[in-house]
């Protein structure tokens, strides 16, 4: 965390160092071979400069190293298969570079003690080893963003797992038995599986996932069927995003058991039916998005009891009726209202004059619905 510049030095004769952190600066070049003759070495934390070049293989020869963080440079090449044999580790992260190769299939046993294990934002090319379920210290493992693909293998074993992150692969859902086997990790508190092909109806075993559960990312994949109305014993959920598939039906009124829910994405869907007028119940909110649905029926006027939204959207559905007077004034820190393309009616309500330049509002969209009447002065 300082601004240090230039290549890393090379080691020669240091015998007695532990702890090599030099995470948060502007270091460039590649790493030097010599740190592997450091074998006192505990700890390697060189994240988040601008490294490049390979991994060296040097480094698998310190056989106490817990923590090797290379995280957010720009290495390239694989990771050396020595590296993936270092029985010491338990934090391993080299997420954020260029690496392209295989994950080991024996990964879990020969790394059994980790406790942290990042490889997204990289280049990786590979399905995910079915090893990783005998991880049994494992609590956060990230292998987002990069091309995965096949299915998801069972890591129920994975009792201490806080986070799992497997958004932006090309992953498949199959039976959904994965998801089925995550109930059992019941510390799980982040689940991203966002941008992938999983397709398939929702299984209902959703709903038995831990209720520790703040982050659940779904969209942008091909998931068919219903919103389980279960989805409501997810009580902790902050975060619910299942945008960008083929759900349909209606949005259950259970949504309004989720009181701790600050963002609420279900956009670009199939759904149809009225919005709940329970979604008032979530009165924490601060985003909605339920555009590009089939929604109909008034706006409910509970939604103002969601006085801190900052960003609603109910773009392109067929809702109807006019807009309550008190949604518009009761939602004072809203900065981003979409209503457009709607079969809306009525007339503005004057209290609509008072945002603008001075509030919080930056953008207010109105178009392609039925409104009359005058335009409100500020």
């Amino acid at each position: 965390m300082n601004y240090f510049t230039g290549p890393i030095p090379h080691f020669h004769k240091v015998t007695t160092l532990k702890f090599l952190r030099l995470t948060d600066n502007f270091l460039s070049g590649s790493i030097p071979p010599s740190i592997g003759n450091v074998s006192s070495l505990t700890s390697i934390l060189l994240g988040r400069n601008r490294l490049s070049g390979l991994i060296p293989e040097t480094l698998s020869h310190i056989k106490e190293l817990l923590e090797l963080d290379l995280s957010f440079n720009s290495l390239s090449g694989s990771v050396p298969s020595s590296i993936y044999n270092m029985t010491s580790l338990c934090y391993f992260s080299v997420g954020s570079n260029t690496l392209v190769g295989q994950i080991p299939s024996h990964i879990g046993y020969s790394l059994s003690n980790l406790q942290l294990l990042i490889l997204g934002s990289n280049r990786l090319n590979v399905l995910i080893p079915a090893s990783l379920a005998n991880m049994l210290n494992l609590q956060i493992l990230d292998l987002s963003n990069n091309s995965l693909h096949g299915s998801v293998p069972s890591l129920g074993s994975l009792s201490n797992l806080h986070q799992l992150d497997l958004g932006r692969n090309l992953l498949e859902a199959h039976d959904w038995s994965f998801l089925t086997s995550l109930a059992n990790c019941t510390q799980l508190t982040k689940l991203s599986l966002e941008r992938n092909a999983l397709n398939g109806s929702l299984p209902i075993s959703i709903v038995n996932l831990s209720r520790r559960l703040e982050d659940l990312s779904l969209g942008s994949n091909q998931i068919s069927g219903s919103i389980p109305v279960e989805i409501g014993n997810l009580v902790n959920l902050f975060s619910l995003g299942m945008e960008s598939n083929f759900l349909s039906g209606s949005i259950p009124s259970s949504i309004g058991k989720l009181r701790n829910l600050y963002i609420l994405n279900l956009s670009k869907n199939k759904l149809s039916g009225q919005i709940p007028p329970s979604i008032g119940d979530v009165t924490q909110l601060s985003e909605l998005h339920l555009d590009g649905n089939n929604l109909s029926e008034n706006i409910p006027g509970s939604l103002a009891q969601c006085m801190g939204l900052f960003e609603l959207n109910l773009s392109q559905n067929n809702l109807d009726g006019s807009i309550s007077v008190r949604l518009f004034a009761d939602l004072l820190f809203a900065w981003s209202l979409d209503f457009s393309h709607n079969n809306l009616t009525g007339e503005l309500p004057p209290v609509l004059g008072t945002y603008g330049i001075g509030s919080g509002l930056l953008s207010l969209h109105i178009e392609g619905n039925r409104f009359h009447g005058q335009i409100p002065e500020r």
